[in-house]
C-alpha cells in the first residue's frame, strides 16, 4: 500500500493502519510505501523542524495530540500527547515555555518523533519503503496502481494494492519545494527563510491579511535580527536591525485583520439556536434562509449572555427570539452606556468606509487584543465570534457531500468560509501585538489595506493604487495626492485551497485519466467546487461515477466536499480510521479467497 503525503494526516493514517494490523493479527508480509515531498516524514512541510522559532501555532498546545482514543489502541505502549511530550522533553519544569502556542518547528519535532515510534514498533512483517519525492502521477493497471515520481520519467515497478492521498497544501498547489528566483514578485512564502531571503530594502506590498501574512511580516523583521521588547506597561516595541524593508503595505479583500486568540481552553458552554434539532426541522438546507439566521441568532444570544453576566444578570433563553430581544431592550434601557450588538459592526466595523485609516486599524487591533485577553467568558465580542468554533462541527455535517443546495455551497465558499476563519481562528495575541509595534514604528502601513490594487505600469514596475472614485478616498487626509506608490516587491501571502489543477500536477493528471472526477453539487442548481468527488468513506469516485475502492483521500484533498481540514484534529473528517479498516478487510477477504482456491486445488 502507499500513503502519499506524510504530514500529520498521513501520520494519522499510518497510526491507524498499524493499530489495525496488530489488533487483527495480520502476520503476512506487507509493503508500506511512504511518499513525502522531502524527508520531513511525520511533520510535512507546514511543521518542518528547520523553520524559525518565531513562526508559532495558532492552535493551543493543549489541543495537539497525534493519538486518537478509539479501538484498536495504538501499537505504542506510552502514546504521549504534545503537552506530555513537551514536559518530558522540552519544557523546563520551572516555566511554561511552549505550553500556550508552540513554535511550529517544535510541533514538527513531536510529529516526527511519533513517526519514528510507529516505524520502530511496527510488526516485523511490515517492510517500509520511504520515497522523499513528489508524486507526479498514478496509473491503474488491472486492479493495481503504479506511481510515478516527479524526478523520474518512469513509473515505479512496485504494484500497489491500496493508495491513500493526503497531499496537504502541496496537493492544493502550494510550492514549498522550488527555489524562489530573485524577483519583484513572490507567489508563495514557505519556507520563509529561503523564499523571502532576496527581498531587498524598499517598499513591500503583501497580498492577504491572514496567518501567512503575519509569518511573512515576522520573517522580514524578526527574521532579520529585529527585536521585539516589552516596555512600560508591557507595551511591545520593535527595535529594528536596519535590514528590514523600508515599509510594508498590507492589502486584502476585506481590509480586516483576524481576531486574535488567547490560549485558554475555555469555550462557550452550549449552543441554543444553532442546533441539529432546529436544522433538522427545516424543509431545505439553504444557507441564506436557514443557517445564516440561526448563526446570527446564536452570535446575538452568546454576546448578550456575557454582557448580562458582567452586570450580574442572567439572559434567559427562549425559543421565541423576540422574548430574548425584549430582555436586551430592557437591558439597554437600564445601561444605555453599554455597546449595542450589531452583526454588521461585528464583522466589519468599517463597513461604511471605502478605505481605512492607518490609525484606525491600529486602534482596532488594540481593541481586539484587549477583548481577546478577557476571553469568551468575560468579553461579549469574543463570546460571539468564538461561537463559530462550537458551530463548525455541526455545520460541517450539513455542508459535506453536497447536502447544502448548490447556490448555498457556492455562497459559503466564496463569502463566508474566509469570514468565519477571520473571526474564530486568528493568531495568538502576541503576534497581533507585534503587528501593532511594527505599525507604530512605521514599518507597517495599513492605509491601503482596503480598496487598493497592485498594477504594473508601462515600465513593468509595480504600483499600489487606491480606488480614487470613492468618497472616502477624496476625504482621506493621509497624503493621497496621486494615490500611487511604487512597490519594489509584491508578496502573495495567500494559501491555495482545493486541489491543484495546473497542467502536469498530480490531481490534473488523475482527473485527465478518469481515476478522479470533479465534485459537482447538483442539489437544486449547479456548483463545481475546487474538489474531487469522494464517498462518505473517503473513497474516490471516478469519471464513470463508480467507486475506486482502493484509492482514497484524506485531509486537504477532501476540502470543498468536506469543510475545514487544515487542522491537527484527529477527529475532524476522520477518513484515516475508515481507510485502515477497509485495508484490513480487503486483506482478510483476499486471504479467505486464497484459502478457498488452495482447498479447491488440493481436491
Amino acid at each position: 500500500m502507499a500513503i502519499i503525503g506524510m504530514g500529520p494526516k498521513g501520520l494519522y493514517a499510518l497510526e491507524r493502519l498499524l493499530a489495525q494490523i496488530k489488533y487483527n493479527t495480520i502476520d503476512q508480509g506487507i509493503e508500506v510505501h511512504i511518499f513525502n515531498a522531502d524527508e520531513n516524514f511525520g511533520s510535512g512541510n507546514v511543521y518542518a523542524k528547520n523553520q524559525p522559532s518565531y513562526l508559532i501555532m495558532n492552535y493551543a498546545s493543549s489541543n495537539i495530540n497525534a493519538w486518537i482514543d478509539e479501538t484498536p489502541k495504538p501499537i505504542v505502549q506510552q502514546p504521549l500527547s504534545f503537552i506530555e511530550w513537551l514536559k518530558e522533553n522540552k519544557v523546563d519544569k520551572r516555566s511554561n515555555l511552549y505550553l500556550d502556542f508552540a513554535p511550529r518547528a517544535i510541533v514538527g519535532e513531536y510529529l516526527n518523533t511519533v513517526f519514528k515510534e510507529l516505524v520502530s514498533n511496527s510488526p516485523e512483517s511490515i517492510s517500509y519503503y520511504f520515497h522523499p519525492n513528489i508524486v507526479a502521477d498514478i496509473k491503474k493497471t488491472g486492479d493495481k496502481f503504479q506511481i510515478k515520481e516527479q524526478s523520474d520519467p518512469n513509473y515505479l515497478s512496485n504494484k500497489i494494492d491500496s493508495v491513500l492521498l493526503t497531499t496537504g497544501h502541496l496537493g492544493a498547489g502550494a510550492d514549498f519545494i522550488s527555489e524562489q528566483p530573485a524577483s519583484s514578485f513572490i507567489n508563495f512564502v514557505y519556507p520563509t527563510k529561503t523564499k523571502l531571503k532576496d527581498v531587498k530594502a524598499g517598499k513591500v506590498a503583501i497580498r492577504g491579511f491572514g496567518l501567512t501574512c503575519i509569518d511573512t511580516v515576522l520573517e522580514l523583521t524578526e527574521g532579520r535580527s529585529g527585536i521585539f521588547k516589552s516596555g512600560a506597561s508591557n507595551k511591545m516595541k520593535y527595535l529594528p536591525s536596519g535590514k528590514e524593508p523600508n515599509c510594508i503595505y498590507i492589502i486584502s479583500r476585506s481590509g480586516l485583520p483576524m481576531f486574535p486568540r488567547n490560549s485558554s481552553e475555555e469555550e462557550i458552554e452550549r449552543l441554543v439556536y444553532f442546533t441539529e434539532e432546529n436544522i433538522e426541522a427545516a424543509s431545505k438546507l439553504s444557507f441564506v434562509d436557514l443557517f445564516l439566521p440561526l448563526i446570527k441568532k446564536e452570535f446575538y444570544f452568546q454576546y448578550y449572555k456575557i454582557a448580562f453576566k458582567i452586570k450580574n444578570l442572567e439572559l434567559k433563553f427562549d425559543e421565541d427570539f423576540e422574548t430574548v430581544t425584549a430582555q436586551v431592550t430592557e437591558f439597554h434601557s437600564k445601561f444605555p452606556e453599554e455597546e449595542k450588538y450589531c452583526w454588521d459592526q461585528l464583522i466589519d466595523p468599517f463597513h461604511d468606509q471605502a478605505t481605512i485609516y492607518n490609525a484606525q486599524l491600529i486602534d482596532y487591533l488594540k481593541f481586539l487584543i484587549s477583548e481577546a485577553k478577557k476571553g469568551v467568558h468575560a468579553s461579549p465580542i469574543m463570546a460571539a465570534v468564538g461561537t463559530w468554533r462550537k458551530m463548525s462541527p455541526i455545520f460541517n455535517k450539513y455542508y459535506s457531500f453536497g447536502r447544502l443546495d448548490a447556490k448555498s455551497h457556492a455562497l459559503f465558499d466564496r463569502d463566508y468560509f474566509g469570514l468565519f476563519n477571520r473571526l474564530s481562528y486568528g493568531p495568538p495575541i502576541v503576534n497581533t501585538e507585534k503587528l501593532i509595534a511594527l505599525a507604530e514604528g512605521g514599518l507597517i502601513d495599513f492605509s491601503r489595506v482596503r480598496n487598493a490594487e497592485i498594477i504594473q505600469n508601462k515600465k513593468n514596475e509595480y504600483e499600489l493604487i487606491l480606488d480614487k472614485k470613492s468618497s472616502s478616498f477624496r476625504r482621506n487626509s493621509e497624503n493621497y495626492d496621486t494615490g500611487k506608490i511604487k512597490i519594489d516587491t509584491v508578496i502573495d501571502a495567500r494559501i491555495p485551497r482545493g486541489i491543484d489543477r495546473r497542467p502536469k500536477s498530480l490531481f490534473s493528471n488523475l482527473l485527465a485519466k478518469g481515476l478522479l472526477r470533479s465534485f459537482k453539487n447538483k442539489n437544486n442548481g449547479y456548483y463545481e467546487a475546487s474538489a474531487v468527488d469522494i464517498n462518505k468513506s473517503g473513497k474516490a469516485i471516478n469519471a464513470n461515477g463508480t467507486l475506486e475502492d482502493n484509492l482514497s483521500l484524506y485531509g486537504t484533498p477532501t476540502e470543498g466536499v468536506t469543510l475545514d481540514n487544515d487542522t491537527l484534529s484527529r477527529t475532524r473528517n476522520n477518513f484515516a480510521s475508515v481507510w485502515a479498516q477497509n485495508v484490513i478487510q480487503d486483506i482478510q477477504n483476499k486471504n479467505k479467497q486464497n484459502l478457498i482456491n488452495n482447498t479447491i486445488n488440493v481436491h
